[in-house]
């Protein structure tokens, strides 16, 4: 049966990748071409509000998209996209800003349907995002052991992908992208490769580096808060039948985190000897991120193993406060630009990535927001048109 299901399986990847060919240079279009009118009511979503205006700005960003896009090989839609409601496994977005803005998804696998209109078959898509005050890749950057409800913090990674290089484009010599803050990102999280434009008012880099000693600072907050965690989820386990009768256990698990703090909190004693004349220095990550155990194993967050060359591809990064505080007033404070979801030698995503650099208008944006006399009423206009 296993091997039944393999083949099958095998079979339908198949199938999609020939049928996938077949569409391969059509120009597929865009489900819907919505032009976005002003928004009239404000959108509550968990413990945020976005006011009309920040949702009339998402509609904006999603028109301009469309104008400057269109899909070949793949089937394109396009979603006005606020940040999702805080929950069990996303519980950091409670810290993060009123992020808003514009996603588009291609599909790549399709279809015909009833009335031989192509639709997608399933939801894998090459993706590009234009959003205000985001965090790149939030759920992936983020340093967890170190967030809380009030403050997050995260890591954009800094190593250029190597064994991609061959199938990405260098945009380090475009004319426009090279004026601002970009990256093709390593092979790090959900995002892998993608191509991240950070364009803010001035070039103003919106996110703060930390140093050493403030790292290690929030360290010791940091390994309290776990214990707390810790003791909680230790009682919340004895209520179950099978261990709720066993005080024993319970002691033992208790004493088991105790010696836990304890042992982290003398290694970052350590730590902080080791590093003491180096508190000013920018704090870099030899892992993306770390948790108590490290602590507790005596592992250096800083060098790993190295005893002297401190890793430089996972800086600590914040929102800067003054930033972070006007987010919820209507002018954006930053954007974040991705997109990602192949590499240059997939027709669809070439095709995808030569349509943003060629054909979108980042200057445009940049004016909109954060220099506008110098377009006064000009409407937006690609660079190019698609």
């Amino acid at each position: 049966m296993k091997h039944l299901i393999l083949i099958i399986a095998f079979v339908s990847v198949s199938d999609m990748q020939a049928q996938k060919n077949s569409y391969v240079d059509e120009v597929i279009g865009w489900k819907t071409v919505y032009n976005f009118t002003s928004a009239t009511k404000s959108q509550q979503v968990g413990d945020k509000t976005y006011s009309a205006s920040q949702i009339t700005l998402a509609g904006e960003i999603a028109n301009w998209m469309q104008m400057s896009y269109m899909p070949k090989g793949t089937l394109g839609d396009v979603k006005k996209t606020v940040l999702p409601k805080a929950g069990l496994y996303n519980a950091y977005v409670k810290a993060l800003p009123h992020a808003y803005g514009a996603v588009v998804y291609s599909y790549v696998f399709l279809k015909k349907d009833a009335q031989n209109k192509w639709i997608n078959e399933t939801s894998h898509a090459n993706v590009w995002r234009i959003m205000a005050n985001e965090v790149p890749n939030a759920d992936y950057y983020g340093i967890p052991f170190l967030s809380s409800d009030a403050t997050f913090y995260f890591t954009i990674p800094q190593s250029e992908e190597t064994r991609w290089d061959h199938l990405q484009e260098n945009t380090n010599q475009h004319p426009v992208i090279k004026k601002y803050y970009h990256k093709t990102l390593p092979d790090f999280g959900g995002a892998s490769h993608a191509k991240l434009i950070i364009i803010s008012k001035n070039n103003v880099f919106p996110f703060h580096h930390l140093t050493i000693g403030e790292v290690l600072n929030l360290i010791e907050t940091s390994i309290n808060n776990w214990f707390e965690v810790e003791q909680k989820s230790i009682a919340e386990r004895r209520q179950y039948q099978a261990v709720k009768d066993s005080y024993k256990d319970y002691e033992h698990d208790i004493n088991r985190a105790k010696e836990k703090v304890t042992s982290a909190k003398l290694f970052l004693n350590e730590l902080k000897t080791k590093y003491k004349n180096k508190t000013s220095e920018p704090a870099y990550l030899r892992n993306g991120e770390f948790d108590v155990i490290d602590f507790v194993i005596r592992y250096d967050i800083f060098s790993g193993n190295e005893t002297t060359n401190l890793n430089k591809n996972y800086p600590v990064y914040t929102i800067k406060p003054e930033i972070l505080s006007q987010c919820k007033t209507d002018q954006p404070q930053w954007f974040s630009i991705m997109w990602y979801g192949a590499s240059i030698d997939e027709p669809a995503y070439r095709h995808l990535n030569e349509s943003i650099l060629n054909n979108f208008n980042f200057d445009y944006l940049y004016q909109y927001f954060f220099d506008s006399t110098k377009i006064g009423t000009q409407k937006y206009q690609p660079l190019k048109t698609p």
